[in-house]
């Protein structure tokens, strides 16, 4: 039984200007004190908080707060004048509250049932954050997201080539990008306005890396599509220059500029070494088809959609699965235009090469299986990873980190293609991972390194109107 204690405070209080609304219900008034009548009341009171320190500072919807010393102890609250609240609660259930009204020099009572409470302080959910959010804050965390990233995309290029022995190029992108949207299809709806039109343009810029990609593996290597497609450690830089006017100088990012060095030295070592002379040959060059020019197109649209979510994520940073959402849905629907106007749709036995019926075929069994794990994993949930990443770290820094894809994609179709290594292989591997060590450095790192001071110029006031600048010695921390 609930026991209801009246205990008469005598203070002065002026009403308070910014109060708390609780709205109540009617409620059960079990053990009213003596001599005083009980009546209803529905309308929502001013409070001003004067017993319990864990009443929550809402104007919108609060309550008489909840006493954590004793479960049946009473709460009182001096609202305003001589207007009082008392409030105990069940021992059987704590969070089962009646409230009673007072006021000072009346003979009557009016009673009420808390129908909503703010969180008490130990309901508040805790401000530590999660070992995802503490190792995205650190300077090296989102780095190594990126290299995981990296990790996952390498396997698109061996199992695009799978799912393009199989089916038409048109018809594997748009079964994983179709899937891959219907999975982050609940986001879509989230996304603000604002970003609409920023997301469409990122969409086709991605859409064309993925067809440029897709068709690509129909006559090229895997690992030769994704060596090109690093070309985007020049795209992302040139991009923040143009049109940021970020100055990209060798004092500005020097990190930049010798990882993408690296990079290149490693593709250069991948594609123009002559296994039969042991040198590189530039003449290697004229053997380049459209496989590998469209490769390059490649480069450029995941380039540019990597800029363009890098500067969405930097505004809106709260928005990773709606944007991924988007992009995703704008690639799929763009592949989909380009499955109708490939005509394959036309062909016998069209039904098997794309959704649903790719996983019903038991001859297409392997395919599907390539289909889902593109389409979910690597798309869905790692484009996810990559956007949220893009919010911490400059695209420029991305594109390198990123462009480590294709060493993890040689490893993969070695061991699906039983694909042979050679000199150069491990050579172009080494100075690829070299380009992705370099740039989590800072500026001041490389500078340092090559016995360049670095200083800034601070401002220093000699005079009311005259002005001159010092140069300050840097203590090596990020500038």
């Amino acid at each position: 039984m609930q026991r209801i204690t009246l205990v008469l405070l005598y203070a002065m209080a002026s009403p308070p200007s910014d109060g708390f609304s609780m709205p109540l219900s009617i409620g059960r008034y079990r053990r009213p004190p003596h001599r005083l009548r009980p009546r209803s009341c529905t309308a929502t009171t001013s409070m001003n908080p004067f017993y319990n320190h864990s009443v929550a500072s809402s104007t919108s919807s609060s309550s008489v707060p909840h006493s954590h010393t004793d479960s049946s102890s009473p709460s009182a609250l001096l609202l305003s004048g001589n207007r009082m609240a008392m409030q105990s609660s069940d021992e059987d259930d704590p969070r089962d509250d009646d409230v009673l009204f007072l006021d000072v020099g009346s003979r009557c009572v009016e009673a009420g049932r808390i129908r909503h409470r703010p969180p008490h302080d130990d309901d508040i959910p805790s401000s530590t954050p999660s070992h995802a959010e503490a190792l995205l804050s650190t300077y090296v965390g989102p780095r190594f997201v990126l290299a995981l990233v990296a990790v996952l995309y390498g396997t698109n290029f061996p199992l695009g080539a799978i799912m393009n022995d199989n089916l038409p190029a048109s018809a594997a992108t748009s079964s994983r990008m179709v899937l891959a949207s219907i999975v982050l299809s609940p986001f879509l709806a989230r996304l603000r306005p604002n970003l609409v039109r920023r997301v469409l343009l990122g969409g086709a810029f991605v859409s064309l890396g993925y067809i440029s990609q897709s068709v690509a593996l129909i006559d090229t290597s895997p690992a030769l599509v994704s060596f090109l497609g690093s070309a985007t450690v020049l795209v992302c830089p040139a991009l923040q220059w143009l049109v940021d006017g970020r100055p990209m100088g060798m004092r500005d990012a020097p990190q930049t500029w010798l990882a993408a060095a690296l990079c290149l030295s490693g593709v250069a070592a991948l594609e123009l070494f002559d296994s039969s002379t042991n040198t590189l040959s530039l003449a290697l060059l004229s053997r380049l088809g459209t496989g590998d020019a469209l490769s390059l197109v490649q480069a450029i649209g995941f380039g540019t959609g990597v800029f363009l979510s890098e500067k969405m994520m930097k505004e809106e940073p709260d928005q990773a699965l709606p944007i991924t959402a988007g992009l995703v849905s704008t690639t799929a629907f763009l592949a989909m235009l380009w499955c109708f106007a490939d005509g394959w749709m036309t062909r016998p036995g069209w039904e098997s090469m794309g959704l649903p019926g790719l996983f019903v075929d038991a001859n297409m069994r392997t395919v599907a299986l390539a289909v889902l794990w593109t389409g979910v994993v690597s798309t869905s949930l790692n484009f996810y990873i990559e956007i949220t990443a893009l919010g911490r770290v400059p695209s420029s820094e991305a594109s390198v980190i990123l462009a480590t894809e294709p060493l993890w994609a040689s490893l993969f179709a070695a061991v699906l293609f039983h694909e042979q290594f050679g000199t150069s292989d491990y050579v172009g591997g080494v100075l690829m991972i070299s380009a992705c060590l370099v740039n989590t450095l800072r500026p001041s790192d490389i500078m340092g390194f090559f016995g360049v001071r670095v200083v800034d110029q601070a401002p220093v006031q000699v005079g009311p109107e005259v002005s001159k600048s010092r140069p300050k010695q840097s203590d090596g921390s990020s500038q």
